[in-house]
């Protein structure tokens, strides 16, 4: 039989920090999103308005598409970063447990 040996280490500053890369991400993405909106997308010029009305159609539903994609994308960055917050703070409790027990195991010696 062979024993193995593990070293557990909480490194909840790591997990908050990438959970703040992670809400930046998604505060990015919000932002693009919201600039190419105020852009627009059309044709312009003498050629825009004869093509216009032909792809119009077609490129407002992939721009929309896109942006639904982007959208959900900043939600699942935004939910993961919640998640990543709530695991530092987990970490973090059990770290502070396993201070105080280790710290009543002292006391009792």
């Amino acid at each position: 039989m062979r024993a193995v040996a593990w070293d557990l280490v909480f490194d909840d500053e790591a997990v908050r920090a990438t959970a703040m890369r992670c809400r930046d991400t998604a505060d990015g993405v919000r932002t693009a999103v919201g600039a190419a909106d105020a852009t627009g997308g059309g044709a312009s010029g003498g050629l825009g308005i004869l093509i216009g009305p032909l792809v119009g159609p077609l490129l407002a539903a992939g721009r929309l598409a896109a942006r639904s994609c982007l959208e959900a994308a900043a939600d699942k960055a935004a939910a993961t970063a919640d998640h990543l917050e709530g695991a530092a703070a987990l970490m973090q409790a059990v770290e502070d447990s396993i201070g105080d027990g280790l710290k009543r195991i002292g006391e009792g010696l």
